[in-house]
């Protein structure tokens, strides 16, 4: 039988919650979970010199074991997501990238955990245009992630994640894409490949109507699935994280137990991950524990019903 986990990752924390039992308590004592995908901006390789990263990272090894709780995996966070990435059209920053992807990798066995990734990068606009030009940069990716590959199986990493993305420029952003890249690193990579899909993370423009459907991203993609970042979103206008409350069900187009009947029909195993954003303006700080609380909530039920 296929194991669902319900989950979170640490970008609820960021900033107001840096201090590992900090969040690490919240998640487990106030929440009521016990898994995380650990965001890297909390402790971001090239910010943070490598004795203290790795230093930090096995303090929060041994404090979430203490508290029953695993760390899924690892997640590049937002600040890797504001550049070109692996996709970079000057091959010397893609070096530079992968340099950082090495620490990543670092930080995740030092963290006790089994997986990492996920962003694959950013076509610049002239790249984006030229579809000889995105052939070649994606060729070069390829060769990159099984370098990388190589690097993480060394360090004892049992898998690492691609998360397809909504935006024509990231890679991958369809159904389609996101079939070809894959089924391309499979046959390239030192050890397992597999998806961190978001339910959220939906081509609205695209010529496909599946590529703007979450289901049909999980029902033709599931089964190479291992995380699903799960957010409310009115599936129109962007990928906005919201929280899933009475009030965001209420205009969100997440339907909660169909995903779950989703996930399930491919009888797979696979970690159910909030990945909910809150901007750092008025009275959010204020409502993150509540929304969190009432997601979970929600998560919690469905989870039992379906």
């Amino acid at each position: 039988m296929s194991e669902i986990k319900l989950g979170t990752n640490t970008s609820f924390a960021l900033n107001r919650w840096p201090l590992p039992e900090e969040w690490i308590g919240i998640v487990v004592d106030e929440l009521g979970l016990d898994c995380i995908q650990f965001y890297t901006d909390m402790l971001d390789p090239v910010l943070v010199s490598r004795p203290l990263m790795l230093k930090s990272a096995g303090e929060i090894k041994a404090l979430a074991e203490a508290k029953g709780m695993s760390v899924c995996s690892t997640a590049s966070g937002a600040i890797p997501h504001q550049t070109n990435f692996l996709l970079h059209p000057d091959p010397e920053f893609r070096r530079e990238y992968m340099h950082w992807y090495r620490a990543l990798i670092d930080m995740t066995a030092a963290l006790g955990s089994p997986a990492a990734g996920v962003y694959v990068g950013a076509f610049s606009m002239s790249d984006a245009a030229d579809p000889e030009r995105k052939k070649q940069l994606l060729n070069d990716y390829i060769e990159i992630m099984a370098d990388l590959s190589r690097y993480a199986k060394e360090q004892g990493l049992s898998y690492l994640l691609v998360e397809p993305m909504s935006i024509p420029r990231e890679y991958p952003c369809t159904i389609e894409e996101t079939k070809d890249i894959f089924q391309r690193l499979e046959q390239a990579m030192a050890l397992p490949v597999y998806l961190n899909l978001d339910v959220g993370h939906l081509n609205i423009i695209s010529a496909n109507p599946d590529d703007a459907n979450p289901l049909a991203w999980i029902r033709e993609l599931g089964q190479y699935c291992k995380v699903l970042h799960i957010q409310q979103t009115d599936a129109k206008t962007g990928s906005h994280h919201w929280p899933f409350t009475e009030e965001y069900n209420a205009k969100g187009a997440i339907n909660t137990g169909e995903v779950i009947k989703a996930v399930k029909a491919h009888g797979v195993d696979m970690y159910l991950i909030f990945e909910l954003f809150y901007k750092p303006f008025g009275d959010n700080d204020d409502k993150v524990l509540t929304t969190l609380k009432e997601s979970v909530i929600h998560w919690k039920k469905a989870l039992a019903e379906v």
